[in-house]
């Protein structure tokens, strides 16, 4: 009975040791990434080239996808392009891949956040303008 209580209490102070040294490598992790505003977001959104892909490989089944022109992208934020490994059958037991770039779409929503922000604030500061303009055009209703 002792050795089994010994034998679950290492294992709990091993368990809390583990925790705690992914704890503090994760901690690190993170300490070591520089977090920078992203600056000109507009500037990357209209740079980005939409593009309509449609899939004409069945006759019976045509499907159509939105993505972006992978090398316009390539080259304006080379760290969206992903490259995933595509596995299919051409005959009995003659399994092939394809490799095929791709678009992480999960990393653009920052930007397109920082662009919606940015226009945000410009549409705040162009209705204070438009109050102010007003006012001086009406000084009588002003002071309604």
């Amino acid at each position: 009975m002792k050795t089994i209580k010994i034998n679950a209490i290492m294992s709990a102070v091993a368990l809390f040791t583990l925790i705690q040294s992914a704890s503090a490598q994760s901690a690190n992790e993170r300490s070591a990434l520089q977090c920078n505003t992203i600056t000109q977001p507009f500037l990357i959104i209209q740079q980005l080239a939409p593009v309509n892909l449609s899939n004409t490989f069945s006759s019976t089944q045509k499907s159509e996808l939105f993505s972006f022109d992978i090398p316009k992208i390539k080259l304006l934020l080379p760290e969206l392009i992903r490259t995933e490994t595509v596995w299919g059958q051409k005959g009995k037991n003659n399994q092939t891949a394809t490799s095929k770039e791709t678009v992480d779409f999960a990393q653009l929503v920052p930007v397109l956040v920082a662009a919606l922000q940015q226009q945000n604030a410009e549409i705040n500061e162009l209705k204070l303008k438009l109050d102010r303009l007003q006012k001086q055009s009406n000084p009588g209703e002003a002071a309604k």
